[in-house]
């Protein structure tokens, strides 16, 4: 793996070659924070990179050992405040799983990238994720939805059940040919988008606002600000999150990926009941 230079004074120059994969690596992720570098590969392993000075800070291959499905890609992703990484191609008996590994606190016997939780339900590999650039709160007051700081946003109010504290939102894709949109502070997700793509869905991209993802040439256009509150309630049962919720913190998070479309296919949210 080639880590490059582009800005303009380097002139493309040749940073880094790393060298800790055994096979095709399918999928890097750019920590937000800026310290770390994240690759996934063939060979079943996700290595973490110290950027500083390209060594191997650590190397995650428990998750994935039992997965046996081969996939184009593995794309992993880093949640905007950077606690934590989503990684695709995971297995534990007898499900697919995302698996999300926290970092590092820097504390005292904490060793790092314990793996925190699990996104579950997909019935084939999952190939790809992305967390929404945007860190999510409960708006307060009347209903009013109010920011929450540089690059956050605040969900609409109005259902008891809404969380208070900080979360964010995270798509999932998979061989299934389903689109799975879930929040770090619920148990299930969102919504599981079905019947859209006949094949794999092979990679996923937020828009600039954080309103829409955008996965294998069709963009799915919906406000998550009129969905945040909405339990959900009439997702696939087969779907959970493995725990209950994740706890943020609330820095800004990373620039935002612009997303590109060729088609469009529109959802809803489940309605409350």
């Amino acid at each position: 793996m080639r880590v490059w230079d582009v800005s303009a004074d380097a002139a493309r120059q040749l940073v880094a070659v790393l060298q800790g994969h055994r096979s095709m690596v399918k999928g890097v992720s750019w920590d937000p924070i800026g310290r770390y570098l994240a690759s996934q590969g063939d060979d079943r392993a996700v290595v973490v990179w110290e950027q500083r000075d390209w060594t191997e800070a650590a190397r995650i291959e428990a998750p994935f050992q039992r997965s046996t499905a081969k996939t184009l890609f593995r794309r992993l992703a880093w949640s905007p405040d950077g606690q934590f990484l989503c990684c695709p191609h995971a297995f534990k008996k007898p499900v697919n799983i995302a698996v999300v590994l926290r970092r590092p606190s820097g504390q005292p016997g904490d060793d790092g990238w314990a793996q925190e939780c699990d996104f579950v339900g997909h019935n084939s590999p999952v190939g790809v994720v992305a967390f929404n650039q945007l860190i999510f709160r409960r708006g307060g007051g009347g209903g009013a939805a109010t920011g929450s700081g540089t690059g956050t946003a605040a969900a609409a109010s109005g259902a008891d059940d809404a969380p208070v504290a900080p979360y964010c939102c995270c798509a999932v894709g998979g061989q299934d040919c389903l689109l799975s949109i879930w929040l770090t502070s619920r148990p299930k997700p969102l919504v599981v988008v079905k019947e859209i793509f006949e094949q794999d869905v092979l990679d996923l991209a937020w828009t600039p606002d954080g309103h829409a993802p955008s996965s294998s040439a069709c963009v799915v256009h919906h406000s998550l600000r009129q969905s945040m509150h909405r339990a959900a309630a009439r997702a696939s049962h087969d779907f959970r999150h493995s725990r209950p919720t994740l706890a943020l913190t609330l820095p800004a998070p990373a620039p935002s990926v612009a997303a590109t479309r060729s088609s469009r296919a529109r959802w809803t949210a489940p309605s409350p009941r």
